[in-house]
């Protein structure tokens, strides 16, 4: 793998985050939105290299040691709704009640998705540090090779 690889993981994963926060924020801000279902993001591994890839990575990357690897990183596979209902209100004039004068309030528990965007956020600073790290490593090797 190279520095390459791994700043262009990092910087992906970076970005996998930013937009999981975005759906977590957006769950809480519908709290009290009636029949809003709270979105729940779907992470997987990233395996869009193919076999001819690692094995070319591997006879032309840094790190030549003989082993398999995946071309790592994370993707965003899906946004999928949570199947779970809403309590139903009894509120006969509000205008989106059904015919039996009852709206479904939002499935969003508060808790849940501040404790997701929590953990978001520290998946994000620590893919921060680790861009800080690769970027620290090819700088020094550019020093070397400058004879610094």
């Amino acid at each position: 793998m190279t520095l390459s690889d791994a700043l262009n993981i990092s910087s992906n994963s970076l970005n996998v985050h930013a937009a999981r926060m975005k759906i977590h924020a957006a769950n809480i801000a519908n709290v009290n939105t009636p029949y809003y279902q709270r979105q729940i993001p779907v992470l997987a591994e990233d395996t869009s290299a193919t076999f001819q890839d690692v094995i070319h990575g591997m006879n032309t990357g840094v790190i030549q040691a003989g082993m398999s690897f995946g071309p790592g990183g994370v993707v965003m596979s899906d946004i999928t709704p949570d199947t779970k209902q809403g309590a139903r209100i009894y509120q006969p004039g509000h205008p989106l009640a059904d015919s039996e004068g009852y709206i479904t309030q939002s499935n969003v528990d508060p808790m849940v998705d501040m404790a997701d965007a929590m953990a978001t956020s520290r998946l994000y600073e620590a893919n921060i540090a680790v861009f800080g790290v690769v970027k620290s490593m090819a700088t020094r090797a550019l020093d070397i090779g400058r004879g610094q």
